[in-house]
């Protein structure tokens, strides 16, 4: 018997459409996505880019970024050198695609988000990156945290963004 496809597997095989800002989205989806109403740094807001990871493109990923402003202005134009600007990731799909793997792991906390449900936290061994997902009516939410090890208690500001949905 085949095993089951690993969400990198169907990763893989996603189909990408164009990015599309946030109203475009929300009617092209099989479902509404909630965005952040509070990021902890001034920033720049990415489209929103729709991954299809079916045939059919019922399952969907939707996925947006929050550039620091702040950190963006920092970066060193005069150099090739890969340089990290602080930034928080949201992405939301209508199917399970990482929560089994992470709840299953040993390496996370679980966080009460909201009287109700629980998130599950992960976070590097610095502080400067780390991640809240979790998975409710159906749909799995992941939001990342990325090259903000500056902000005095960057778990507390995830939990805020996450709250703010």
């Amino acid at each position: 018997m085949k095993e089951p496809e690993t969400p990198y597997e169907k990763a893989a095989k996603a189909t990408i459409f164009e990015p599309v800002k946030k109203q475009i989205a929300n009617q092209s989806l099989p479902y509404e996505v909630k965005f952040p109403k509070y990021i902890p740094f001034e920033y720049e807001e990415s489209n929103v880019f729709l991954y299809g990871w079916d045939k059919k493109n019922k399952d969907v990923v939707t996925h947006i970024r929050y550039l620091s402003i702040e950190g963006y202005e920092q970066i060193d134009k005069n150099t090739s050198k890969p340089q990290q600007i602080p930034h928080v990731d949201y992405m939301v799909s209508n199917f399970e695609r990482n929560y089994s793997t992470a709840s299953e792991s040993n390496d996370h906390e679980e966080i009460e988000i909201n009287e109700g449900f629980t998130a599950l936290f992960t976070s590097d061994d610095f502080g400067k990156n780390m991640q809240l997902i979790w998975y409710k009516d159906g749909m799995e939410f992941t939001l990342e945290m990325n090259n903000c090890g500056y902000l005095q208690d960057g778990k507390a500001e995830l939990i805020k963004i996450a709250k703010s949905i």
